[in-house]
Order: C-alpha cells, then structure tokens, then sequence
C-alpha cells in the first residue's frame, strides 16, 4: 500500500479504532525535523514560571487586568507597565484577561511550559466578525443509497442556515477536508486528482484558480498567519510554508498523528495521536515543542478545533461510528462536557468565527451524514444544515473566519 493510500485511510483509523500499533515514517530527503519531545505517557510535568503583558491596540500598557490561571492559587494583575508573572506552574494551564473595562479577542491563552510570554491585545469594545456567511465542507454527490456511494467527494459551500449549496470543485478524484485561509479568500483541502497521490490543493474560495501545492498529505489547517498549513503525512504532523519554502515535520513518528488545528494567535497546534495506543488530544508549540496530552486516554479523543476566542477546544469522543459525541473542555483539558442532540452521532466540529456555534458532521439513518449546527451555550438550539438533499454524504464542514 502506498504513502498516499495511507494518508487517506489514516483519519478513518484514528476514528474508528483505539488500538493501533505505532508507525515509524520514512523522512524525506532534504526535511527537517521537528522536535522529538513526549514521552508515551509522560510523568509529573517540570515545574515553570511565566509572564507577560497585556497591550491596548496601539500598543500602549493597560494595567489592572486580571490574569487568571487554572491549577494556580494566585491572580496576578498587570502594573502600570502592562506586565504580570506568575511562579511555580506544573503542566499546561489556561491563562486568562479579564476586566471590567477592556475586552479581548483572545481571552484565553494555553502555555505548556516556561519560555513564551503570554501576551493579549485588549479593546475597549470589541465587535465580532460580521461576515458569518460561508460554510465549506465535503460532499458526494449522486449517490443513490443511504450505505454505500461510489461517487467522489467534492468540495461545496453553503451559508450557515443551509442555503446557497454549491460545489466549488469538480473531479473524478477526492476532494476532502477544506481548510479556509484567515482571511477567507481561499481554500485549502486534500485531493488524489490527477493520480495516486494524495496532495494539498489549494483554490480561490469560489473554486478559482485551482493549484497544487506538490506537497503530499491530508487534513490540511492554514494558519492564522496565513504562511504556513498543518497537515497530516504518513502518521505524524507536519508543516509546509504556503509560499514555497519547503516542509517540517513537527511529531516524532510516535504513534499516529492527525486532525491538527491552530490555536486562534498561531503559537500552538492541537492534534489528535494514538501514541499508547489510545487515540487522545496533544497539543504542543508550533515549533514540534513540548509535546503534552490534554484527555485522559478513558475513550477516543479525535479531530480537534479551537475555539477562536482561545479559552476552549471541541472534538470527536468516542470512536463507535453510530455514538460517538461532540466533547467540548477548557483549552488545558479540564472541564469537559458533551454536547448532547438527538439520538445520532457527531463527528468533525469547527467553530463559528465568534465562538459560541459549532457546525460538524452527524452521522443519521444508516451511513447517511449530514451537517448540523448548534449553539453551544444554549441547550437543544441546533439544525440540520444539508438535510434537504436526498441521501445526504456531507461531511467535515469548516466556517470561513
């Protein structure tokens, strides 16, 4: 079997099993490595320090903020200088601003260990995103049977209630995955068209200007920084430089390693690995570094997305095709909860720019899977999104930012 049929089976396995044995990756040549940190399961984490600043949006300090942090018994607040530190941390904790007077579009930031600051931009009114207009995901179209579909995936676009259906792509191979750049002109997503090889394509988000990046792999995510993309490659994550400057692989080949996703100001990339041999949530630095699993290895964790406000993460739990369920924790793994809808499956969440909607895969009579919605905060407000077409095969649905 090759490279390239492995990439497209890997999610399905990371899905549906728990109980893999690990894979050790060929590295090409001339790639450099990322770092090799993480044990199977690692023990009591180092203990660290941490500061940072919080800065208005013309750079001017802002003191007075308070800076909550989980597992930690103090609340630093900001000097006059816009700074704070905090001592004695063990393991990942979520670092929080809040006041009173000032709002933040990131509020909440994940440190994994010492050597980053944790800095936050503060507004003294923050509007949201209001360009909420476009869902992608991927769909096949033509099929006759709620079981079984011998037609390609393509990639399609809607509005978030579920009108203005078009396909963007339209090829004899697989179109999977779509990925939106931050500023949601473009789309990324993982294609065998043209041959054996499973790519990163790349198009316009009208379905213009269709590339090939040359770069094999699957489960591509554009960073917020628009420069790079995440993607998955022959069990492990890796990065490639959306302008041409080459590829990094990221994880060690422990395990298998896929679904990877950016935290909302780019310094962590969150992923899903069967390293143990049961699928869970890591996260580590955009780096490779400090490599740290955030779920407890009690079910299968897979297919992460981060909350754009930086304080949460959704994912698939479960790996049973027909119960598995929508998990939604703080970004350091605590306070867990389960998204509940009505008796079928969810799989593949991704957040609304604004953070309180999700959109994911559902799977419904049989094998058919459509898209949903649901507002997170508020219990039992969701809707089918593709319920309208006959025997519906749409799946992997990603927000434009």
């Amino acid at each position: 079997m090759t490279s390239q049929r492995f990439s497209i089976l890997l999610l399905a396995i990371i899905l549906f099993s728990g109980c893999l044995g690990n894979v050790t990756p060929g590295l090409p040549d001339g790639v450099g490595n990322g770092s090799e940190d993480g044990d199977d399961r690692p023990g009591d984490p180092p203990r660290y320090d941490v500061s940072g600043h919080v800065l208005d949006s013309v750079g001017d300090p802002v003191s007075g903020v308070s800076i909550h942090i989980s597992g930690h018994d103090t609340t630093p607040v900001t000097d006059e200088e816009g700074r704070w530190s905090a001592q004695d941390l063990q393991g990942p904790a979520a670092v929080t601003a809040t006041s009173g007077t000032w709002e933040f579009p990131i509020k909440t930031r994940l440190v994994l260990g010492e050597g980053h600051n944790v800095d936050f931009t503060a507004h003294a009114s923050f509007s949201p995103p209001s360009n909420i207009t476009t869902v992608a995901y991927q769909y096949r179209e033509g099929c006759t049977s709620p079981t079984y579909c011998d037609q390609p995936y393509a990639i399609w676009t809607m509005t978030p209630n579920g009108s203005d259906q078009t396909a963007r792509t339209d090829d004899a191979g697989n179109d999977t995955g779509p990925s939106w750049s931050p500023d949601g002109t473009q789309i990324a997503f993982a294609s065998d068209r043209g041959g054996d090889s499973v790519n990163i394509w790349t198009m316009n988000a009208d379905g213009s200007n269709l590339s090939n990046t040359g770069v094999e792999g699957a489960d591509p995510a554009w960073s917020p920084t628009g420069d790079k993309i995440a993607y998955a490659y022959n069990g492990d994550i890796w990065l490639m430089d959306v302008f041409g400057g080459g590829t990094q692989r990221l994880t060690s080949g422990t395990g298998l390693a896929a679904t990877p996703a950016w935290s909302p100001e780019g310094s962590k990339i969150v992923y899903a690995n069967n390293r143990g041999g049961v699928t869970d949530i890591w996260v580590m630095e955009s780096d490779g570094g400090n490599q740290t699993r955030l779920t407890d290895g009690a079910s299968t964790y897979s297919q992460p997305s981060w909350s754009p406000r930086g304080d949460r993460i959704a994912y698939t739990k479960g790996s049973a095709i027909l119960s598995s369920r929508v998990e939604i924790s703080d970004v350091d793994g605590r306070n867990a909860w389960v998204i509940e809808s009505p008796n079928h499956s969810q799989l593949n969440p991704n957040w609304s720019p604004v953070g309180d909607e999700l959109v994911y895969s559902s799977h419904k009579f049989g094998s058919r899977f459509v898209v949903e919605w649901v507002m997170v905060d508020a219990e039992n407000i969701w809707m089918p999104l593709t319920e309208n077409k006959n025997e519906v095969h749409a799946r992997a649905p990603a927000w434009a930012p």
